[in-house]
């Protein structure tokens, strides 16, 4: 009996005994990179030379069937713009300049460029890249040079609606092209001064390939000026 007695007084000691305290726990904190904690990160880091040369060869291939694919007189260099961010993936890429003088061919290269996993930057969040490549002429003959003034009356005419594909963009903009004996347009490439004129570009050379230009002669011509 006294057993039982004493077991029954622990129990109600145990039931009026305080609750333990629960601390609240406290928020983790974010994961930050450590290389960002150093005090000489920055927005823009430096990329490695060797290893951007390198995802260009690995694109050299992939690149010329671009231009191949287009027209037969596309030559001369192009100059790619690129921005990518701490994983390598591009922000932004397009043609600082160009005398190809084909957009179907310069827009190829691009998504190319775009979809490519690039070098990581270090001591900052993104990399710029500039890249001139050249093409050599696919003819035996190319075409002839022209100069601006042979085509700028005639796209003159077109600044009203050259001026509305802008959208406001107030950069300037060069345009190559290639015409044909008759003085048809063949083809159109644009070189953008930064990286939000992709959609004027589109625009710009759909309205130029409209143009009805003299005749270069005997063979076709190639000619670059900046558009107004």
């Amino acid at each position: 009996m006294r057993r039982i007695v004493f077991a029954l007084l622990l129990a109600a000691a145990a039931c009026g005994s305080p609750k333990p305290v629960v601390k609240p726990v406290a928020d983790t904190e974010p994961v930050v990179d450590p290389k960002k904690k150093s005090q000489t990160w920055g927005e823009l880091g430096v990329l490695n030379v060797g290893k951007v040369d390198a995802v260009f060869a690995g694109l050299k291939d992939a690149l010329t069937a671009c231009n191949e694919r287009g027209n037969k007189f596309a030559a001369g260099s192009i100059t790619y713009a690129i921005r990518v961010d701490h994983q390598g993936a591009v922000k932004y890429a397009y043609a600082k300049d160009t005398e190809l003088g084909d957009r179907e061919i310069e827009r190829c290269m691009l998504n190319l460029i775009r979809k490519a996993t690039w070098p990581t930057p270090e001591g900052g969040d993104d990399g710029i890249i500039e890249k001139p490549i050249t093409f050599p002429d696919r003819e035996e003959r190319p075409p002839e040079d022209w100069t601006a003034d042979k085509v700028l009356p005639a796209v003159g005419k077109l600044k009203a609606k050259l001026q509305k594909c802008r959208e406001g963009h107030t950069g300037m903009f060069r345009a190559t092209m290639i015409v044909d004996k008759s003085g048809k347009v063949m083809s159109v490439g644009i070189a953008s001064p930064d990286d939000k004129g992709e959609a004027a570009i589109d625009c710009m050379a759909d309205a130029l390939k409209t143009l009805k230009l003299p005749s270069p002669g005997s063979w076709p011509a190639r000619v670059s000026f900046e558009l107004p």
